[in-house]
């Protein structure tokens, strides 16, 4: 009976640390994506700073958006984390159907970015539609010229 009960706190706090170590990863995605927009997006007004006010002004929306956007994440990633059980309000969790405003803010950085969805898209569970989005935001990422690794 006592080997039972060890048995199971160990996969108990295995399952905690695996979670953990996802919601770390996702964590970093969100930071990374969101970063890499941003300072893609302060480089360009910074070089139309004298030349093009709209453009500079349109540039630190995309900024103050995407920021908001961030906020959102961690705040929800956070609210997952915290231990003492007053979870803090959280966003639902991007899927593929928010791939159309993931690919705006590239676009927005000044990424061409093409998107071709054929036939219809099927229901999957939200951990692979999450997964799908993250591998599709880091790929965009990773993309953006000027972006360092």
């Amino acid at each position: 009976m006592r080997l039972l009960e060890t048995e199971q706190q160990r996969q108990a706090v295995e399952a905690v640390m695996q979670e953990r170590t996802r919601l770390a990863r996702e964590l970093h995605d969100v930071v990374a994506h969101s970063v890499t927009v941003m300072m893609v997006q302060a480089g360009g007004a910074e070089q139309l700073l004298h030349r093009d006010t709209a453009a500079v002004g349109e540039s630190l929306a995309n900024i103050q958006n995407v920021g908001r956007q961030t906020i959102v994440e961690l705040r929800r990633l956070l609210g997952i984390l915290r231990e003492d059980g007053h979870e803090l309000t959280t966003a639902p969790q991007p899927s593929l159907h928010d791939l159309e405003d993931l690919v705006a803010t590239i676009r927005a950085a000044g990424l061409v970015v093409t998107v071709t969805i054929e036939g219809t898209r099927p229901e999957v569970p939200p951990s692979i539609d999450l997964s799908a989005y993250r591998i599709v935001q880091e790929g965009l990422t990773n993309a953006v010229p000027g972006r360092r690794a």
